[in-house]
C-alpha cells in the first residue's frame, strides 16, 4: 500500500514537472530541437507588417513592468518584476499586451515562452532600453532572452535591447576554430526558438555577449526596420543567424557588427533578404556548412537589393573541409547588390579556415545553382571574385551575369595589377559584363583537341639582319648622283647589299656601273697660262713643247 501510495506521489510529481515544463517558468532549462517546423498559412501574406502597432486592439489588457515592480534607474535588478508581468500577460484569457515603456531596466537571463491562453497575436512593446547583466557568470545558457513556443507574436517599439558585451568579449570562445570538444557561445540578445508567424519591427540590438538575434526551429518570421549595431571588432556578434527555418524575410534593415550581417546554416529554407545595408561586418553568409552530422541543406535563398559597405566579405557561401559530414546549399539567388571598398566581394571558399596550401580531406558540402547577378562596385582585392570548390563534389550551375568591381578610393593611388578573378573545382557560366575578366583556368574544363591544327602559310618579310657595312670610295665632285638618283640593289641569299663601283684609277673612270652623271662645265680661256705645271702621263711629246715655246718668245 505505502509502494502504491509513493507511486501515486512520484507519478503526480512528474505530471506536475511535466506541466510545469511545459509553461516554462523563469528558472526552467531550454528546450534543444533541431526539428524544422511545419509553418502552414503564413498569416501576415500580403499585409502591412510595418503598421504602428502602438494602437490598441479592442479590449486589449495592458501588463506595465512597472506596475509590477520595475526601476527605470539602469542600476536596480528588474529581473523578478519582468517574469510576473509576462506572467501575467501569458494567463490572461483576454488579449493581453507586455509592455515596456520608456526608462532602462536591468534584467538578467529570462525565458518569455508561450503559448498564451488567449487567442490572436500577442505583442511586446519596447519602448524603454532594456539592459543585460554584465555578469557573464549568471548565463547558464546561449542566450539573454529567449522567446519560444509562440504563434503569431510582435515584438514593436522604438526601444534597445542592450546586451552591455564589452566586458564579455575579451573571454569569448571562437567556436569555429574550435574542433574537438564542447564550445559555449556567448549569449544572444534575442533568441527565438518555435515561433510561428513572427514579427520583430522597429526596435534595436546593441552591443550583444554573443549573437544579435538568433531565430532557429521558426516559420513565417519576418524582421523589418530594425537596427544591429556593435564595434567592428565585436567577437562572433553576428547580426542575424538563422537556422532550421522556412520562410524568413529580413527587410529594410541596418547592420553593421563584429561578424556576419546575416548567416545562413543547416536548415535554413526560403530567405530572403531585401534592402538590407550591412558595413562594418563580415558580409551576408551561407554556411558554415558540414561542420555537424545530419545536417539539412540549406535551399532557396534570395538576397537582392542590398548594399554591402567596407565588409571583410560580401557575398559568401562557405563550408569545411576535412569533415566527414555533407551538407548542401542550392538555389542561391544574389541580385542588384552594390558593394563599396569591400574586400572578399564574391567568394566560394569549402577550405574554409584551411591555409592556403590546404592538405586536409576535400569538402562533402554540395554546392550548386548559385546566381550572381548585377553585383557591382568598389574593392580593396585585385582578386575580388575567388571561388575554391571542393575536388570531391565540384560546384555545378555557378552563374556570373552583369559584374562591374573596381578599385576602391584607398587604392586609386597605388600601383596595383589588373583585376582577376580565381575558379578552382568549378565550371561557372560567364554571361554580359565581366569586371574582372572572367577566370579561364579551370581544372575542370574539358581538354583542347590533340589534333594537328592547319595554320595558313606566313607571309615572307625581309629578314630582320644586321646591315653589312658597304664601303665607297670618294668621288670626286663631277661624279656625285643627282638627288633623288638611287642605287641598283642586288639580292642575296643572305641579306641585301649594296655593290660598290670599281676602284677609280686617277683617270676619270669612263666605265662605270653608275648611272650617268651630267655636269656642266665652264668654257676654258683661249689662251692657257701654265704655272709651275709639270708634264704628266698622257702629255704632248716634247717637240711639240719647244714649238709652243719658240711661238711665246717671239
Amino acid at each position: 500500500m505505502i509502494i502504491t501510495k509513493r507511486a501515486t506521489i512520484y507519478t503526480l510529481v512528474l505530471i506536475i514537472t511535466l506541466f510545469a515544463s511545459s509553461c516554462y517558468e523563469a528558472n526552467a532549462g531550454p528546450i534543444k530541437t533541431r526539428s524544422k517546423p511545419i509553418g502552414g498559412p503564413d498569416i501576415h501574406a500580403g499585409q502591412d507588417v510595418e503598421r504602428d502597432h502602438h494602437v490598441l486592439l479592442p479590449g486589449e489588457k495592458i501588463h506595465n513592468v512597472m506596475d509590477f515592480g520595475a526601476v527605470p534607474d539602469g542600476e536596480t535588478d528588474s529581473t523578478q518584476a519582468f517574469m510576473d508581468a509576462w506572467a501575467a500577460t501569458r494567463e490572461s484569457t483576454v488579449k493581453s499586451r507586455f509592455l515596456v515603456p520608456p526608462g532602462r531596466f536591468l534584467i538578467g537571463e529570462m525565458f518569455l515562452n508561450g503559448p498564451c491562453k488567449f487567442n490572436g497575436p500577442i505583442v511586446m512593446q519596447i519602448d524603454g532600453t532594456v539592459l543585460a547583466s554584465t555578469d557573464i557568470s549568471e548565463y547558464m545558457n546561449e542566450h539573454w532572452l529567449r522567446i519560444e513556443d509562440h504563434f503569431d507574436l510582435k515584438i514593436t517599439g522604438v526601444g534597445t535591447f542592450d546586451g552591455q558585451g564589452h566586458s564579455s568579449w575579451k573571454i569569448v570562445e571562437d567556436c569555429d576554430k574550435k574542433t574537438q570538444g564542447s564550445c559555449v557561445k556567448n549569449p544572444a540578445n534575442l533568441y527565438f526558438s518555435n515561433v510561428t508567424n513572427g514579427i520583430v519591427h522597429g526596435v534595436k540590438s546593441v552591443n550583444p555577449k554573443g549573437s544579435h538575434i538568433f531565430v532557429t526551429s521558426s516559420a513565417n518570421f519576418r524582421i523589418t526596420n530594425v537596427q544591429i549595431t556593435a564595434p567592428e571588432n565585436s567577437p562572433n556578434t553576428d547580426g542575424i543567424h538563422i537556422s532550421h527555418s522556412d520562410n524568413v524575410i529580413v527587410s529594410k534593415t541596418f547592420i553593421g557588427t563584429g561578424d556576419d550581417c546575416i548567416g545562413m546554416i543547416q536548415g535554413s529554407s526560403n530567405i530572403v533578404v531585401e534592402d538590407v545595408t550591412c558595413g562594418p561586418g563580415h558580409g551576408i553568409s551561407i554556411g558554415s556548412l558540414g561542420k555537424e552530422e545530419g545536417e539539412a541543406e540549406v535551399k532557396g535563398v534570395h538576397v537582392r537589393n542590398s548594399r554591402l559597405v567596407r565588409t571583410t566579405n560580401g557575398l559568401r557561401i562557405k563550408a569545411w573541409p576535412g569533415h566527414k559530414f555533407p551538407g548542401a546549399a542550392s538555389d542561391v539567388f544574389f541580385s542588384n547588390i552594390t558593394m563599396e571598398d569591400v574586400r572578399n566581394a564574391i567568394i566560394i571558399d569549402q577550405e574554409y579556415l584551411c591555409p592556403k596550401d590546404c592538405t586536409k580531406q576535400p569538402s562533402l558540402v554540395k554546392i550548386k545553382n548559385v546566381h550572381f547577378i548585377d553585383i557591382r562596385g568598389t574593392t580593396t582585392s585585385a582578386t575580388p571574385v575567388n571561388m575554391k570548390c571542393s575536388k570531391l563534389n565540384p560546384c555545378e550551375g555557378i552563374i556570373f551575369r552583369d559584374i562591374n568591381f573596381q578599385f576602391g578610393n584607398t587604392l586609386k593611388k597605388l600601383t596595383i595589377p589588373q583585376l582577376n578573378s580565381s575558379c578552382i573545382n568549378v565550371k561557372p557560366i560567364f554571361e554580359g559584363i565581366q569586371i574582372p575578366p572572367p577566370c579561364l583556368d579551370l581544372p575542370l574544363m574539358p581538354k583542347l583537341p590533340t589534333a594537328p591544327v592547319t595554320l595558313p602559310l606566313p607571309v615572307p618579310t625581309k629578314p630582320n639582319l644586321p646591315p653589312v657595312p658597304v664601303k665607297l670610295p670618294a668621288l670626286k665632285k663631277s661624279t656625285l648622283p643627282k638627288a633623288g638618283t638611287t642605287l641598283k640593289m642586288v639580292k642575296t641569299s643572305v641579306t641585301t647589299k649594296l655593290r660598290a663601283p670599281k676602284k677609280p684609277t686617277p683617270q676619270v673612270p669612263t666605265k662605270s656601273k653608275l648611272p650617268p652623271v651630267h655636269v656642266a662645265l665652264k668654257k676654258a680661256p683661249k689662251k692657257l697660262k701654265l704655272q709651275n705645271s709639270r708634264v704628266k702621263k698622257g702629255a704632248p711629246k716634247a717637240k711639240n713643247m719647244r714649238n709652243i715655246r719658240k711661238k711665246r718668245q717671239h
